[in-house]
């Protein structure tokens, strides 16, 4: 007698998945608004473009608060809309320069700037090199576009920002998720409010 086979294949209980870990590494295959760990995901293209867009304040703010910070701490020097066009043009045909910013500025601020970036992507289902590659990218934007204008690219601000900042972000990234899996408390809020903007920015306190 002959014994049927099933041609039934072997499947992957549903309860071995994790949708959470891989929300968290940016899965693409994942829907958009997909609540994977408690990170509202989006798909690569949206997640960039809303980033970006949220640089976009953030370049402004930043670019006023060095402006009026006092020419001893931002070592803008002069009338840099006067030389606006001279500064840009030797940022893109001289190399970068050790820089002689507050070392607040350079160890603390551009860490921070980076972490913020990184967040910024990570926040949204972003993987960790994505949101490294993201990060260098607004460093290198910040000082060949936007602080061009006033002073030379810095070198330490160029490989600090993102190379402290990825490290940062992602400690920043992992306590968040932790502090959230039981809900927020007060503290934890303003907490987070200050250290990881972006996420509450894409994913709220829920």
């Amino acid at each position: 007698m002959q014994i049927a086979q099933s041609d039934s294949k072997d499947t992957i209980p549903s309860e071995t998945l994790e949708p959470a870990d891989a929300g968290i590494e940016g899965n693409g295959d994942l829907p958009a608004g997909s609540d994977t760990g408690g990170i509202h995901y989006r798909p690569p293209l949206k997640r960039w473009a809303r980033s970006e867009l949220m640089m976009g304040g953030l370049v402004v703010g930043g670019f006023l608060l060095v402006y009026l910070l006092p020419d001893s701490l931002s070592k803008w020097e002069g009338d840099i809309w006067s030389d606006a066009r001279h500064n840009f043009c030797r940022a893109w045909t001289e190399p970068p320069v050790w820089d002689k910013d507050d070392w607040v500025l350079n160890y603390v601020a551009h860490p921070w700037e980076g972490a913020l970036y990184y967040d910024l992507l990570r926040s949204q289902g972003g993987g960790i090199l994505e949101s490294f590659i993201f990060s260098a990218i607004q460093s290198c934007l910040w000082e060949y576009v936007f602080e061009a204008v006033a002073e030379q690219p810095s070198i330490q601000d160029l490989i600090i920002t993102p190379v402290v900042g990825a490290p940062l972000g992602e400690l920043i990234h992992y306590g968040t998720l932790k502090m959230k899996e039981n809900g927020f408390s007060l503290l934890e809020k303003i907490l987070v409010t200050i250290l990881n903007p972006a996420f509450v920015v894409n994913n709220g306190y829920k």
